[in-house]
């Protein structure tokens, strides 16, 4: 017959005795994740929201703080412990969804995972009280131990990034320049073949993203995702490049970069946030995010798939939606854009020097 920690010999419940173990320092940490529809994010103000019944966050935080010190009274079998701290934070992930954490320490016989999972919980719940007049379509998603430390032993989740490869953008049309600005030669090789040499030396894996109608000339020069979003634009090549490999991360790039170097893609991978939407550069040219050189992860394919339904279909413009932090260059020269024959022949004289 199985053995139940709560229960005795007799088959009554009851606690278990902790009295013989060691008096330690304990932590843990646990995350709620909510769903939150567009209507609700939408009202968000200096990362708060604000509705009749007051601040969401943090009334929020409040709930959970003091759900936290009750979880013993709340849990059967609960060990009360009277918490050296709680600590809960809230934060935005992307377009719609909040993580709470809530953060719990004490020193005693015993662990305070319970006490940070509820703290989490009410949290969220408190959370879905005060926006519930927004929108019914609110979702808590997932509710989980993310570590603990102290007691027999220490536990900690481990998350595993998404793997990473280069889409080379070789598809335009390069109306302004007047030929395909993929296959002009600044570096003694065609633009496409100089930037997948940039991503294999960075340890990843060129992808030419083409048109149907280049993909037999791409294909024997390498792998190819072909158009399925057609008339869109780099737009419709991302969406592409998610549709045929959707657990992928993307560091997308453009062939117009011609004094796009190995330390700036370098630098844009080393300083990746997989948490993010995406990991972009600061232009340059007037401080907005540059959208092909970014670095897209797989939770992007959702919110651009959203923004299509509402006829957006400008990587730049999520990205400013998205309020995706953005990263200053250390060479802002490689994200110099040549559009036209005389930015061309400026670009050479320059190489030349």
């Amino acid at each position: 017959m199985a053995s139940f920690t709560h229960i005795d010999e007799t088959g009554n419940p009851g606690m278990v005795d902790v009295g013989d173990k060691a008096t330690t320092k304990r932590t843990a940490r646990a995350q709620s994740v909510v769903i939150l529809p567009r209507e609700i994010m939408e009202a968000m103000s200096d990362d708060e929201i604000m509705t009749k019944k007051g601040p969401v966050f943090q009334t929020a935080i409040i709930a959970g703080v003091m759900a936290a010190k009750k979880t013993g009274e709340l849990i059967p079998m609960c060990h009360p412990v009277g918490l050296d701290n709680c600590k809960i934070t809230i934060k935005t992930l992307g377009s719609n969804e909040l993580i709470i954490e809530c953060t719990a320490s004490v020193t005693a016989k015993t662990g305070v995972e319970m006490e940070a999972l509820t703290g989490a919980s009410v949290a969220a719940l408190t959370v879905y009280d005060m926006c519930k007049s927004f929108s019914k379509g609110i979702v808590i998603k997932e509710t989980k131990l993310i570590e603990k430390t102290g007691g027999k032993s220490d536990f900690a989740v481990t998350y595993e990034i998404p793997p990473l490869s280069a889409l080379i953008l070789v598809g335009g049309k390069s109306v302004r320049m007047g030929s395909d600005k993929s296959r002009l030669v600044y570096h003694g090789k065609p633009q496409y073949e100089y930037v997948a040499s940039l991503a294999e030396k960075a340890g990843l894996t060129p992808y030419f993203s083409c048109r149907s109608d280049q993909s037999s000339f791409f294909e024997e020069r390498g792998k190819v995702v072909a158009d399925v979003f057609l008339g869109m634009g780099p737009y419709g090549a991302i969406l592409s490049a998610f549709r045929e490999q959707p657990c992928h991360a993307w560091l997308v790039v453009a062939c117009d970069l011609p004094l796009l170097d190995l330390e700036t893609l370098e630098e844009l991978i080393k300083k990746r946030d997989p948490l993010k939407c995406a990991t972009a550069f600061k232009s340059p040219h007037d401080g907005l995010p540059e959208p092909l050189i970014t670095i897209w992860e797989p939770r992007s394919y959702e919110i651009l798939l959203t923004y299509l339904s509402k006829g957006i279909t400008c990587p730049r413009k999520v990205l400013i939606l998205e309020k995706t932090p953005l990263l200053e260059p250390s060479y802002p020269d490689a994200l110099s854009n040549v559009n036209r024959p005389e930015e061309f022949e400026a670009t050479l004289k320059k190489l030349s020097l």
